[in-house]
């Protein structure tokens, strides 16, 4: 059998171990022993435990992570002092079976409660008393099973699962692996429990590597891929995050080689690789526990047989990482792997400028449709931990070069420069020249191509042909004008040119020379020949003048009352004096009172084009202002009383007589001579309209009043 205390199965189940880097931390385990230790985690108080070390302790240590610091708690009660089975199920430990020093092995069972800091003794593990044995916690249950008996070391491979609800234990399928479940390595990955390594049982203890794993839903064992360290007795193992991890431990029967490699499991590949090394001296049977995202490996025993006492913290960084072709072209897809290093189960992509723009695949393919260049963000975990990387301008997106547009087929008449623009620099270029720049100036007459080209795409232009310019179009300013009668506009020939020749000559100040003035009295198109800039014989499209009709002329006739000119045209005047427009006078009628003495015309306007006629000016009212000039009537409008005044310089105003009638003609009132200023009682009149006629040998003035 075993030597009792030098080698001993360790338990344990780590929840974060995905680490780099060990760490020693500063307190020292200040228990006796520590040969054959159990340990246990209570991860919401943030402690491990550790119980019994032998020979001869039944100690219970708790570590706090925190304050990097050991208290004692309540000793194990139970009889044995190592080589016990320890697990956590809903934050309460449970430790069971074992040996004590002098060939004692123990089939108990005990939970501890670390809040109450008290151990409590459950039914005891079915089958034979055993030590050495393995174990593991799955799905709120425990299972123990394995381990040898007796001082003279039968093997064992029973199994049994142990429920906290009911406290009864079941019988479970033997453990089929050679180690017989002797020092071997437990822990539980999911729905499943996974056993291995360990020693053999027999006439020797021979380090075993095969690995098994138990499926509770049909109660059966598979054999999973060998260990990747090799063959392996007194290891510590435990399990986070999807991962299986075994390490330390021995590769001898004798015990003599001691470890310090670390391996992972992945049960979803069943591959074993290596992760760092162990940061302290190799040892086995060194118990370990994980409280949040640090894992714990404390005590054991190093190759000189010696018990070890410090403890050291295990933490992962996690690395995110991805690849992917990383210069594309516009609208082609990227294709994205990623190569995190610690197997991430879920992903969160951001792509900005790429569609989709996020992503929650292992490895998406996105598309880029807008050249330029873009970061790329991955935030990767697995149910413990996560890690973010960040590339910018991680994405060159090259555009495809664009179709060139050449001008339409062209010609020419002599000598010319015309230079072709392939379009978007960054391109190469191949003209049908053999030209390779990126513009091309052509001066000779033929056919022209470019091709442009990138690692994404090439493109050809359309041919460009420039022949012989045999129908040069002269362009003239205006082409198509519309005018008043009597009026002109200058025709002009844009661009330049020489001998040129108008037609027809009607209308126009002259038939040679770039520029003329035109001034038909009917519409005409005319028509210019000659050569333009460059000596290319051409001519004009045809130059339309339109000739718009002007309004009738206006008659003018005197009003009866002899005070007021009416136009003949009933909108659109605009009256005269010798000659100017007068201010604000477009009625159709025009008071002439007030006005000097001379002649009056009127201009009538066409509104739809602009266009204006005149009247003759032949009305003379020179006898009408010789009185009126002299005239003042106030106040207008009166009430009763109302004052003619004549100028002081007339002559003879005893001869002025004059007549008040209404508006049917009706004279009302007359007065057969004036003084310089009458005051006329008018009081016996209605409101009304009245017109006051003041006349003398020479001539007459009828002034319109309102009687309020």
């Amino acid at each position: 059998m075993k030597i009792l205390f030098t080698a001993v199965l360790i338990i344990s189940f780590c929840q974060l171990c995905f680490s780099q880097t060990w760490t020693q931390k500063g307190a020292v385990y200040p228990g006796g022993g520590g040969r054959a230790t159990t340990a246990f985690a209570i991860p919401s108080l943030g402690s491990g435990y550790t119980v019994c070390g032998a020979p001869y302790n039944h100690q219970t240590w708790q570590y706090d992570t925190l304050s990097d610091s050991w208290a004692e708690e309540q000793d194990f009660p139970g009889g044995a002092d190592g080589t016990m089975v320890g697990f956590t199920i809903n934050d309460t430990g449970y430790v069971g079976t074992g040996v004590s020093f002098g060939c004692g092995f123990y089939n108990e069972f005990y939970m501890y409660d670390p809040v109450g800091n008290q151990w409590t003794q459950l039914a005891s593990v079915p089958g034979s008393a055993r030590g050495y044995a393995v174990g593991f916690a799955l799905n709120g249950k425990g299972y123990i099973g394995g381990g040898i008996t007796g001082c003279g070391g039968v093997g064992l491979n029973d199994f049994y699962c142990y429920d906290p609800k009911t406290g009864k234990w079941d019988t479970i399928a033997p453990y089929p692996g050679k180690g017989s479940g002797q020092e071997a390595v437990g822990f539980a990955i999911g729905n499943y429990g996974y056993v291995g390594t360990g020693d053999s049982v027999g006439s020797s203890s021979v380090p075993q590597k095969d690995f098994w794993r138990y499926d509770p839903s049909n109660n059966t064992w598979t054999k999973m891929a060998d260990f990747g360290g090799g063959v392996r007795g007194g290891a510590s193992g435990f399990a986070t995050c999807d991962k299986g991890y075994i390490g330390l431990g021995y590769n001898d029967a004798s015990q003599s080689v001691v470890l310090n490699d670390f391996w992972q499991y992945d049960p979803a590949k069943n591959l074993w690789t290596p992760i760092a090394n162990f940061g302290g001296v190799a040892r086995q049977v060194a118990p370990s526990f994980v409280i949040g995202k640090s894992c714990f490996v404390t005590l054991g025993v190093a190759g000189n047989n010696n018990t070890q006492t410090d403890i050291w913290e295990y933490i992962q960084s996690a690395k995110t990482g991805f690849i992917a072709n990383s210069s594309v072209c516009a609208g082609k897809a990227v294709s994205f792997t990623d190569t995190s290093d610690y197997s991430p189960t879920n992903w969160s992509w951001n792509f900005p400028g790429g569609t989709p723009d996020t992503s929650t695949s292992q490895n998406p393919v996105i598309t880029y449709n807008t050249p330029g260049n873009f970061d790329v963000t991955l935030t990767a975990w697995n149910g413990c931990d996560s890690a973010t990387k960040t590339i910018s301008n991680f994405i060159t997106v090259n555009p495809a070069p664009l179709k060139p547009v050449f001008p339409k087929d062209t010609s020419f008449c002599g000598n010319f420069n015309l230079t072709l623009n392939s379009g978007t620099t960054g391109f190469t270029y191949v003209w049908s020249t053999g030209d390779t720049t990126h513009n091309l100036t052509v001066n000779t007459l033929g056919k022209y191509w470019v091709s442009v080209s990138n690692s994404c795409d090439t493109v050809v232009s359309d041919t460009l042909n420039i022949t012989v310019d045999t129908n040069t179009v002269l362009t003239v300013i205006p082409q198509t004008v519309s005018i008043c009668p009597g009026t002109n506009v200058t025709l002009k020939v844009s661009g330049g040119g020489s001998n040129f020749v108008w037609s027809p000559s009607a209308g126009l100040s002259a038939t040679t020379g770039d520029s003329v003035v035109a001034a038909p009295t009917i519409s005409t198109t005319y028509s210019v020949r000659g050569n333009d800039s460059i000596g290319c014989p051409g001519k004009d499209s045809g130059i339309v003048i339109t000739v718009i009709p002007a309004p009738n002329k206006p008659t003018i006739t005197v009003s009866v009352t002899g005070d007021s000119l009416i136009s003949s045209a009933g909108s659109y005047n605009q009256w005269n004096f010798d000659g100017t427009a007068i201010n604000d006078s477009t009625r159709n009628i025009l008071i002439i009172k007030g006005h000097i003495r001379g002649y009056y015309s009127v201009t009538v306007t066409n509104p739809a084009n602009g266009c204006t006629t005149t009247s003759d000016s032949t009305t003379s009212i020179n006898q009408l202002l010789a009185i009126s000039d002299q005239l003042l009537v106030y106040p207008n409008p009166f009430n009763n009383y109302i004052t003619v005044k004549i100028n002081s310089s007339a002559q003879h105003v005893n001869e002025w007589s004059l007549q008040l009638t209404d508006v049917l003609g009706r004279t009302l009132y007359t007065e057969p001579s004036l003084n310089y200023s009458n005051e006329i009682d008018l009081s016996q009149l209605a409101g009304g309209i009245y017109f006051i006629t003041v006349s003398n040998k020479t001539g007459k003035d009828v002034v319109k009043v309102v009687k309020e």
